[in-house]
C-alpha cells in the first residue's frame, strides 16, 4: 500500500515539473480550455512549417467527454497549428486541424480562449472571465 501511494506522489511531482511555464526559446505559450464533447480521447500536438514540435502541448491529451486546462508553446517567426487525432479523426479529416491564426486572434483579448471539440466540427471562442 505505501508503494502505491509513493508511486501516485512520484508521478504528481513528475507531472507538475513537466508542466510549460515558460515557453521555450523562440516560442510563446498559449493557455487554452480544451472541451471534448466527442466520444474518442483526443491527442494534441504543435505542428509548424519545419514540423511537429515534441512535448509543446501539456496536457497532450484529452479524455472522452473532458475538459483540460492545456498550454502548448508555439513558434513565434513560423506558422503553427494544433493537430488533433484520434480513432475517428485522421489527416484528411477537416476536424483535425485548428489554425494558430485563429488562436492568436483571440488570445490578444481580455477573454478565456476555448477550444470545443465535437463530432461534426471544432470551433474557437473567447468567453468572459
Amino acid at each position: 500500500m505505501l508503494r502505491s501511494v509513493t508511486l501516485s506522489v512520484a508521478l504528481s511531482i513528475v507531472a507538475t515539473a513537466c508542466a510549460l511555464d515558460s515557453p521555450p526559446a523562440g516560442s510563446v505559450l498559449f493557455r487554452v480550455q480544451i472541451r471534448n464533447a466527442s466520444m474518442d480521447r483526443v491527442e494534441l500536438a504543435v505542428g509548424s512549417d519545419t514540423g511537429d514540435i515534441p512535448g509543446a502541448v501539456q496536457p497532450a491529451s484529452v479524455a472522452p467527454g473532458g475538459i483540460a486546462d492545456v498550454t502548448f508553446a508555439v513558434p513565434i517567426d513560423e506558422e503553427w497549428w494544433l493537430n488533433l487525432s484520434g480513432p475517428n479523426r485522421d489527416a484528411n479529416d477537416f476536424r483535425s486541424v485548428i489554425e494558430g491564426s485563429s488562436v492568436e486572434g483571440l488570445a490578444g483579448q481580455s477573454c478565456a480562449v476555448v477550444i470545443n471539440l465535437r463530432e461534426n466540427g471544432n470551433d474557437v471562442a473567447c468567453l468572459a472571465r
